[in-house]
């Protein structure tokens, strides 16, 4: 991050936003620029990336490799070959579809007319109102205040205008210089999650650091700066697009046999995608050590009756915040018939992987992986359990079941919860399967709609495979 607190500029000048609808949940859908302001002597803009951007991606990517390459994901190949035509224009269409979702929010960092770095929050939850975001940012534009600037614009956007309550920045534990910077903006580190991202050619460890709505000063983050930074509010032009130095003999991007192809496959790959999610995947049947009485299965349609009455008895301990009403409509035989639809493909749906805990032929609750991410080598767990039937000795092995398929079968590397705070009881269930506590997550919400302090924990596939 660099260092120049902050004038905020007019709203006109703020945001220009595209007509948008809104994502699910009720947060704004993405398609926004924002700026131009000044930031010293030069003009920034915030603004959605353009095919044209290709040569200049390239040039400033391939400069600055030392600086990136380091904490970006480790791939099979060189740093030239993941920046070709094909490579910039794979990440254009990926992030527009994902920003029509309502997922994404991608930016490309515009000083002076010339590209300087992207800037995104990426992994939109809208249900629990959180995102990531990352950067980075040219040479030629360091210690100026760009990257700082860029930051505090983003933040009071997607807390101001997206509704976002949290925010949060894994951040490699040898980048040192991120770290120093990140605090600026009210970051704070709250977990080292360990062999968390495939990042420089080996997993490597990461702060997670986060900031949170509540926490935001009056006024937001540009605010907040402006008092020791010299960044001031520009006119917003005409016509950005032609206004923008350069744009008469701008490059048109890589050729349209490029674009063409590349968008065909991706084409190809999602509609295989969905295909696949709608797929019914293999039936799962595990066995719990040491209780010959309890087995783990997935769902089948015959379930209905004992789904719902275990979900409506066990209420306060999967989700709260319902009414007994809602919570009731939810376990209406079409929520059941969209539960298995939508859990048809397994891991990869939007569902996930759900395992019913069976204890003596009783529904006595339900383990949850989901969530997959890091090329599919990181999922999230989450479950619950009829205390009634299934004794805390009876949960924890069963929790071992889990982990050992999902690292055996399934191929994760890491499977994560989140447990509040006050929940001892999880946390030691948790703890006698193998799983390490790694830090506190401020004022998040849960897997049960809770917003809380949550303990993160993990577990790492036990041979330290990558």
């Amino acid at each position: 991050m660099s260092e120049l607190p902050v004038v905020p500029p007019p709203e006109s000048a703020r945001v220009r936003a595209a007509e948008g609808g809104r994502a699910r949940g009720g947060l704004r859908r993405p398609r926004h620029q924002l700026g131009p302001i000044r930031v010293g002597a030069s003009t920034m803009t915030l603004r959605p990336p353009r095919l044209s951007d290709y040569r200049q991606w390239r040039d400033r990517r391939i400069a600055n490799r030392e600086l990136i390459e380091p904490y970006w994901y480790t791939s099979d190949l060189d740093w030239p070959q993941r920046h070709t035509g094909a490579a910039w224009v794979r990440e254009f269409l990926i992030s527009w579809a994902e920003a029509r979702a309502g997922h994404r929010l991608p930016l490309v960092i515009e000083v002076d007319g010339t590209l300087a770095g992207q800037i995104e929050f990426c992994r939109i939850d809208p249900d629990s109102r959180t995102a990531e975001m990352s950067i980075w940012t040219d040479v030629s534009v360091a210690r100026r205040g760009v990257a700082l600037t860029s930051s505090a614009m983003m933040l009071d956007f997607g807390f101001a205008e997206l509704g976002l309550h949290r925010v949060i920045a894994p951040i490699s534990v040898s980048n040192h210089a991120m770290a120093q910077g990140i605090p600026v903006l009210g970051f704070r580190p709250e977990a080292t999650m360990r062999l968390y991202f495939d990042a420089g050619g080996a997993p490597a460890d990461h702060v997670l650091w986060a900031v949170t709505r509540d926490e935001q000063p009056p006024g937001g983050q540009l605010a907040r700066l402006m008092a020791t930074r010299s960044v001031t509010a520009a006119p917003a032009p005409a016509d950005p697009a032609s206004a923008r130095p350069g744009a008469a003999t701008a490059d048109r991007g890589p050729g349209a046999a490029v674009i063409a192809s590349v968008g065909l496959r991706l084409l190809v790959w999602y509609a295989l995608q969905r295909i696949r999610r709608r797929m019914s995947d293999s039936a799962v049947r595990l066995t719990v050590a040491g209780h010959p009485d309890v087995v783990l299965r997935t769902r089948v349609p015959a379930d209905l009756t004992a789904w719902r009455t275990a979900r409506l008895r066990n209420r306060d301990r999967i989700e709260v915040g319902r009414t007994p009403g809602a919570w009731l409509r939810r376990h209406s035989g079409s929520a059941w018939r969209r539960e298995l639809r939508t859990g048809r493909g397994g891991l990869r749906s939007a569902a996930g992987l759900v395992l019913v805990l069976e204890v003596a032929g009783s529904y006595a609750g339900e383990f949850r992986l989901y969530d997959l991410e890091m090329f599919d080598r990181n999922a999230k767990l989450s479950g619950w359990a009829d205390p009634g039937r299934a004794s805390a000795a009876v949960r924890s092995a069963a929790l071992c079941a889990v982990l050992d398929y999902g690292f055996d079968s399934l191929g994760l590397r890491r499977v994560a919860t989140e447990i509040p705070t006050a929940d001892t009881d999880s946390a030691a269930i948790v703890a006698a399967a193998g799983f390490l506590e790694e830090g506190v997550m401020r004022n998040s919400y849960g897997p049960t709609g809770l917003r809380a302090d949550h303990t993160l924990w993990a577990a790492l596939r036990p041979d330290g495979a990558a």
